[in-house]
């Protein structure tokens, strides 16, 4: 005897087909997708840390070498620990540039690993490098950016990107960078989890679901099935004849509308589940996007904590939080010598993508300028401004500008030499609790006209003074009744606090302060913060 199924029963494995195929297909779909996204942010970042090398060597580096003997160990490592500081802010497993004399390629700059720098076997300035991969050799013939996804040498298998320069004189250097294996394997594994998790959670909810609304469709169509078994149990009169056409007038109906129901019902679904699969689609991919770019601007952003152990002179420390996945704001310092701290904070116009673009840009350039500008006699601060915003003028089709606050700090006396351009005055702390704003020189905002003169202006910190820059994200913060924080808040918030308090207790206590007064109000700016704090030749406190 043949088995035969329900109507319901054969509604649910139709149901339980179509679930499982929908949720496989969604999930190869989706992993595929967001394993191509996943490798070129990683590409991206590979190729901009590539480009960024340059900014640490300097073309005119390369222009001198022509042999072993062309670059002393000193320059060298000074490089080396350059790209080391580089390299362990933004996560590559190394960086670096190579030059090729004949068939040989040569190692000209290179970062190491805490362990290869320590016991000395890192590759020296002109190292033959017999381990090059054909896909260096054709970055130097091509000239042309060359990407290696399973790069194998002496040092490890990476994922790597080879950048050609051409420098002014003639000759090409190629830049390099390096991401493990491993981190890239981790990505894309991740990816694989989340797509199988959604899967598996639609496949659920889908069957799940599906299964409720047949039981709902089927239930009239039992009933109408018992009372016809019963009907036909009883004897048959014309009065049961009726009854009997009767339910078959509404057997008919009910049969009808159910399918109706049940073919718009699949109908719906089907529209349904594509418009879910395309909604999710976008919105996963924008998100991954603004992950990856969100990580990438933060990376930009100083992170060693403390920054400058071996200067107890003084000590810092900045705080960016965006309004949105990215921001405009940004904030960096670094050292010039042994005894200048350059620093800026700057607040682009507009917010998200855009803003987080021009920056990174901005960022990149101001640091590029200021280790390429002569230091003898010390940095002159304005020149470095006036550049940056030639270069912002010069390449800007979104026509956007971006205020900034950069200065130089001389940590030795205390003498800050700083330049304005169109941003919020710092404040200085004093030692004794007092508060006053800087006097700011004229200067107007970066990326607006192009041959604007900028001048620099003079002040000191005493031992035991903080510096304190930020960005109108602190002033004007809203509460929900749309009043602003203002800087008399900010003053007066600033004299609440003890005194000593270090530049991270101060940061904190300001954005604190401003959480506290937003009152849950949505954020609707960029808020950065960077606190200097100078001890002068004194011990840090």
């Amino acid at each position: 005897m043949r088995y035969r199924l329900d109507i319901r029963a054969k509604l649910l494995l139709l149901l339980f087909v179509f679930s499982l195929a929908s949720a496989v297909a969604y999930t190869w779909f989706s992993y595929h997708r967001e394993r191509a996204a996943t490798l070129a942010g990683i590409d991206a970042r590979l190729l901009a840390a590539a480009r960024a090398v340059e900014l640490y060597t300097g073309q005119e580096y390369h222009d001198r070498i022509v042999g072993p003997d062309s670059v002393s160990e000193a320059d060298y490592e000074r490089i080396m620990r350059r790209l080391n500081a580089y390299a362990r802010e933004t996560g590559f497993a190394y960086v670096y540039t190579y030059m090729q004399f004949g068939d040989s390629i040569h190692t000209t700059a290179t970062n190491a690993t805490d362990e290869e720098f320590a016991d000395g076997t890192y590759d020296r300035f002109f190292h033959l490098y017999d381990t090059a991969s054909p896909v260096l050799f054709q970055a130097f013939r091509t000239k042309q950016i060359q990407f290696d996804d399973n790069l194998t040498d002496s040092y490890g298998t990476f994922r790597s990107v080879f950048v050609p320069v051409t420098t002014p004189s003639g000759k090409v250097f190629v830049a390099g960078a390096d991401l493990s294996v491993d981190f890239v394997r981790q990505q894309t594994n991740a990816a694989l989890r989340g797509a199988l998790l959604i899967g598996g959670v639609g496949f659920l909810l889908m069957f799940v679901g599906g299964q409720l609304v047949i039981s709902r469709i089927i239930k009239p169509l039992t009933v109408l099935t018992e009372r016809t078994r019963t009907l036909v149990g009883e004897s048959i009169d014309k009065d049961g004849a009726n009854k009997i056409a009767e339910i078959a007038g509404q057997r008919r109906d009910e049969v009808g509308s159910l399918a109706q129901a049940l073919t718009e019902m699949i109908r719906r679904l089907g529209v349904y589940v594509e418009a879910l699969k395309e909604t999710t689609a976008a919105k996963e991919r924008v998100e991954g996007e603004l992950s990856a770019a969100r990580e990438i601007q933060l990376g930009l952003l100083p992170r060693r904590d403390p920054p400058f152990p071996q200067h107890p002179q003084f000590d810092l420390h900045g705080l960016m939080e965006p309004a949105k996945a990215v921001g405009g704001d940004l904030y960096d310092y670094f050292m010039i010598g042994e005894d200048h701290l350059v620093f800026i904070v700057g607040d682009v116009s507009g917010k998200g993508v855009p803003a987080a673009l021009f920056m990174a840009v901005a960022k990149t350039l101001f640091k590029g300028n200021s280790i390429a500008a002569p230091t003898q006699p010390p940095l002159d601060i304005a020149k470095v401004v006036e550049l940056l915003n030639r270069q912002l003028c010069d390449e800007n089709p979104q026509e956007l500008f971006i205020t900034v606050c950069a200065g130089i700090l001389n940590i030795r006396t205390g003498q800050v030499d700083f330049c304005d351009g169109g941003h919020d005055a710092p404040l200085i702390l004093a030692a004794d609790g007092t508060i006053r704003k800087v006097k700011k020189v004229q200067g107007l905002a970066l990326g607006v006209m192009d041959d604007y003169p900028y001048e620099a202006g003079q002040f000191r910190l005493n031992p035991g003074d903080t510096l304190l820059l930020y960005t109108d994200g602190i002033t004007e913060a809203m509460d929900p009744e749309g009043r602003l924080y203002g800087i008399e808040r900010l003053c007066g918030r600033l004299a609440q606090m003890s005194l000593g308090t270090a530049p991270r207790g101060l940061n904190n206590w300001v954005r604190d302060s401003v959480a506290v007064f937003a009152d849950g109000a949505e954020q609707s700016d960029d808020l950065t913060l960077l606190a200097i704090r100078f001890l002068g030749e004194g011990a840090r406190v």
